[in-house]
């Protein structure tokens, strides 16, 4: 096995989507077709991870959408790219699966109190919201937090 099929399993089990590398081959040959040049192996699995992401949203998977923007974003964070909408998108599918649930309609923010939390995140802390204020304002993840990498999360309340 060469290095690149390497990297391609590497990736694929990262993102939990592929089948077979036979997935990642169909894809890869999709995008030489549309764009008539090799893709590379971020573009074939950004496009698997895209197209997984569109069967979850018309499901309405907000747990596989978490995690699939979850990954996507600390896939662009390590690679020094801007990660944060991917980031926010994994927060707004967390707070969309609490409302479907309906089993409460409050969260309470929870930052990660460690010495890397930053004190935009620490004047959060114990914060409540209705899930429909949070969905709005949106007050986490914080795009400018001190830590590079905001690990604020939402707890139900009930």
């Amino acid at each position: 096995m060469d290095e690149q099929q390497k990297d391609v399993r590497r990736l694929l089990r990262r993102f939990e989507i592929a089948q077979s590398e036979s997935e990642y081959q169909r894809m890869e040959k999709q995008l030489v077709k549309k764009f008539g040049s090799p893709a590379s192996l971020d573009d074939v699995v950004w496009a698997i991870v895209n197209e997984r992401l569109l069967e979850a949203m018309k499901r309405k998977d907000w747990s596989l959408m978490q995690r699939l923007y979850q990954e996507m974003a600390r896939f662009l964070y390590e690679q020094g790219k801007d990660f944060f909408q991917q980031l926010q998108e994994a927060v707004r599918c967390k707070l969309l699966q609490y409302k479907s649930g309906g089993s409460f309609e409050k969260v309470e923010i929870l930052p990660e109190l460690d010495s890397e939390c930053c004190e935009k995140c620490k004047a959060l802390a114990k914060k409540q919201l209705t899930i429909e204020e949070a969905l709005q304002t949106m007050p986490i993840p914080v795009q400018d937090c001190g830590s590079g990498w905001c690990r604020c999360t939402y707890l139900p309340v009930t």
